[in-house]
């Protein structure tokens, strides 16, 4: 991709269907001319949860650099983020090494036909974050996207207490009928270092979750060694706050699947769908329920309560 610093588009994620899913700002970036404080400046200005500065692949079939910044600093990692610039590479990218600055965010009609009819030529890419080297793959049959999510899974020694949930959410307070059924204290869940979650399970008490605002996460106590920041430019941490329902189970066959029903709030914000919240959800309750060699899938409904509701 060939393109100036003020090229972008704005993708929703997890969708197929415009204003529905997460928003993320995918912005183009060639030679560096960007500063760090310049992309901050810009995803602060789109006011997205993530916005990802997507480089130039050095040389056809490498791999391309990606940078993802949220309102208050880099991030190491996003599926979200990492996910949707895949498949805006495969979607529109395809076998280019580059793309013109005009046709980046609005290609002629007739490209896109032929685009459409053209066999695709990529299946796979790899993208290079701050957390590592991630692998996606594309079905061009069914134009999805996935990526495989490097991952170093850890529960913390000490859990969040329900004190502190209440102290972020305030507003449930009154409802002492219902916050007396909430449990003393959650775990803390990090998906890999600088991605960590704190899991909050509204199982008994699901008036709860509807009534939930945006905001921040509280503030987890990480083990030794789990505190990865170091340097002025690198990455911040990524704490946010998973709220769920766990609602049926679907015995019919192997594997049995799960349904949840899921809000994340971090930063300010809460995340239409967010790949790396559910991912480090659907991990903890994999290993609670345990059974050697056994199998464990989730269906997860987000982004219901703010009107972007999909399935994840």
């Amino acid at each position: 991709m060939a393109a100036g610093p003020h090229t972008f588009v704005v993708a929703d994620v997890f969708t197929s269907e415009r204003y529905l899913g997460t928003q993320l700002a995918i912005v183009s970036v060639r030679n560096n001319a960007l500063s760090r404080a310049r992309k901050q400046r810009i995803a602060l200005e789109f006011g997205y949860v993530n916005t990802v500065f997507l480089h130039d692949a050095p040389q056809p079939g490498l791999s391309r650099k990606v940078e993802i910044f949220s309102k208050t600093g880099e991030r190491s990692f996003s599926g979200q983020a990492v996910l949707g610039a895949a498949h805006y590479i495969f979607q529109k990218l395809e076998g280019e090494d580059s793309i013109s600055i005009n046709d980046w965010s609005n290609p002629p009609a007739a490209e896109i036909q032929q685009k459409r009819q053209a066999p695709k030529s990529i299946n796979r890419c790899t993208l290079e974050t701050k957390g590592g080297l991630i692998q996606a793959h594309y079905d061009p049959a069914r134009q999805v996207a996935a990526i495989e999510i490097p991952h170093n899974i850890h529960i913390h020694a000490r859990e969040t207490t329900k004190d502190e949930v209440l102290a972020v959410q305030r507003q449930l307070l009154p409802r002492a009928e219902e916050t007396d059924k909430m449990r003393a204290s959650y775990p803390i869940f990090s998906i890999a270092p600088g991605m960590t979650f704190t899991l909050v399970d509204f199982t008994s008490c699901p008036s709860l979750l509807p009534r939930l605002e945006h905001g921040y996460a509280p503030e987890p106590t990480l083990d030794a060694g789990w505190t990865v920041r170091v340097g002025e430019d690198a990455p911040t941490p990524f704490c946010g706050c998973v709220y769920f329902l766990q609602l049926q189970t679907d015995f019919t066959e192997e594997p049995y699947i799960t349904r949840l029903r899921v809000r994340v709030i971090a930063a300010g914000l809460e995340e239409a769908a967010s790949a790396s919240g559910c991912s480090a959800l659907a991990a903890y309750l994999a290993l609670q329920k345990g059974g050697a060699n056994s199998r464990h899938a989730y269906a997860i409904e987000q982004g219901v309560d703010i009107g972007r509701g999909r399935l994840l």
